[in-house]
């Protein structure tokens, strides 16, 4: 018990390690901007089809 209870602790440790590590490279912001243009093109669409 007490052994899957360490290894979960170190999971999650693991896990919020390369979620900072990914935040401090700027994958986010690549993402959000991806979206953003995607939501923008299809805006644009919606309105020449009126």
């Amino acid at each position: 018990m007490f052994s899957a209870f360490v290894l979960l602790i170190l999971f999650v440790l693991l896990l919020s390690g390369i979620w900072l590590l990914l935040g401090k490279l700027g994958l986010f912001n690549k993402i959000g901007n991806q979206t953003t243009n995607l939501k923008n093109i299809f805006e644009d669409k919606e309105e020449e089809n009126k």
